[in-house]
């Protein structure tokens, strides 16, 4: 790696990222500063010892978000080396570590001792020099009667849990410089490395919300059944499913074997919170929306980086169009107002433009989207693809003339005096025979004249 002078950075201020080696009692974080070189590592020697993996200029060249590391608050920072005493403070059932910062064994977190915490005078010896045994606790040797505190307990034993609070809430926040205000959530997930704690408890804030609304009361781990989701505080995977529980011959412990696979340890009466398997399929769902968002971006880079490096890319000779469809209306409404544009409205849907550069020599780039509007709960048809843009409309025509319907014939009258002569009848009369000086009559057939028998 090219030292600080060799890249003409000694004299500039800027942050930088120590990081620390493995079986170091910091392993897996990391501690920044800001200033010039040689400055930013006299302080973080003078707190952590000259001890460390190396020194950044940036998050990305220590790689601390791909590892996963977490960060060292100021906070949590180490006492200077000369003002470190070789018996910190600590509470019960904890590792002590020569550097001034303790390891709780129920979460195996290293942080610094706290006023609160128990101090451990009576299970370290102070006198004692540094042990180099594997068996000893941060270096130090222990008493008898530490022993016997970091060895009891072999029993299960039940963890307090706050059952009305959940798994999600606010532990922990800080305030500081701007760049290292944060806060953490009982679940371990951190937000920090913002200007305000403002900033950081609202990420918290919408982190437990989603977390939590959802949130089934704890279980032991003995309970665990097939399907059930163990919690894992993390937005993106909020559970892990259960696929086999299994409990050890001596009774004291559980084996869980999850989803992926993979494999975990509890004992019988551990409280484990669940989570509900709408909540996991909602995560699954917006990890996937993020996903194929984050390809759409990469492609549109990876055109822009082809046709900056090759001149001879081709692209639209005029006007260079790209088109899609938004889930919704109040999304096209919403890429409107963030790009000042007009929505307008379609007889399908509403549709939005945006148009980027552009003179009288160069046509501009065309944004264009689109959402049909919401079926209503009576409708029946199959919805179709909405068009990005509406086919012109074509030319107005003279309507063809309508075909001449034939005049009904008037409907004629009958004549009054064309009656039965013996029911009063005016329709499937004959005549009844007539001499010529005789009047003219008639009658309905004898089969049926209603008066038939009466004849």
């Amino acid at each position: 790696m090219e030292t600080a002078e060799q890249l003409g950075l000694e004299d500039e201020p800027r942050t930088w990222w120590f990081t620390f080696p493995q079986g170091s009692a910091y392993a897996g974080r990391y501690a920044v500063t800001h200033g010039v070189y040689d400055a930013a590592r006299a302080e973080v020697t003078r707190h952590f010892g000259p001890t460390f993996a190396g020194q950044f200029a940036s998050s990305e060249e220590a790689g601390v978000a791909h590892a996963g590391m977490l960060r060292l608050r100021r906070d949590q920072w180490p006492a200077p080396v000369d003002q470190q005493t070789a018996v910190p403070a600590g509470e019960d059932n904890v590792f002590v570590n020569p550097g001034g910062l303790v390891q709780s064994l129920a979460t195996g977190e290293w942080r610094r001792p706290g006023d609160a915490d128990t101090a451990l005078m009576s299970a370290i010896d102070p006198a004692a020099p540094p042990a180099e045994a594997a068996g000893d606790a941060g270096g130090y040797r222990l008493t008898e009667a530490g022993e016997q505190a970091l060895t009891a307990g072999d029993e299960p034993a039940t963890p307090a849990v706050d059952e009305q609070a959940g798994p999600h809430r606010m532990a922990a926040g800080w305030k500081g410089e701007p760049g290292e205000c944060g806060a953490e959530c009982a679940c371990g997930v951190t937000y920090d490395g913002f200007d305000s704690l403002g900033a950081a408890s609202e990420l918290l804030d919408r982190h437990i919300a989603i977390a939590n609304q959802s949130a089934l009361p704890p279980v032991p781990a003995g309970e665990l059944r097939t399907g059930m989701f163990v919690a894992t505080g993390d937005m993106d995977a909020p559970g892990m499913e259960v696929r086999h529980v299994e409990l050890a011959e001596d009774g004291h412990w559980v084996g869980v074997v999850y989803a992926g696979p993979s494999y975990s340890e509890y004992r019988v009466n551990e409280l484990l919170f669940l989570v509900d398997a709408e909540a996991v399929e909602q995560a699954a769902a917006r990890a996937k929306a993020r996903a194929h968002r984050a390809q759409q971006i990469e492609c549109l880079r990876q055109l822009a980086q082809l046709a900056e490096q090759d001149e001879f890319f081709p692209l639209p000779r005029y006007t260079l169009r790209i088109g899609g469809g938004l889930d919704s209306p109040e999304a096209v409404r919403r890429f409107a107002a963030v790009l000042d544009v007009e929505a307008v409205e379609q007889d399908y849907g509403l549709r939005a433009t945006w148009r980027y550069g552009g003179d009288e020599l160069n046509p501009p780039v065309e944004v264009e989207v689109s959402a049909a509007h919401p079926r209503s709960a009576g409708a029946k048809s199959t919805p179709v693809p909405v068009p990005v843009s509406s086919p012109p409309a074509p030319p107005a025509t003279e309507p063809p003339p309508a075909p001449a319907v034939p005049a009904a014939e008037p409907a004629t009258t009958p004549d009054p005096a064309r009656r039965c002569c013996w029911c009063g009848a005016t329709s499937g009369l004959a005549m009844l025979p007539h001499g010529p000086d005789d009047p003219v009559a008639w009658a309905c057939a004898d089969a049926t004249c209603p008066q038939v028998g009466a004849r």
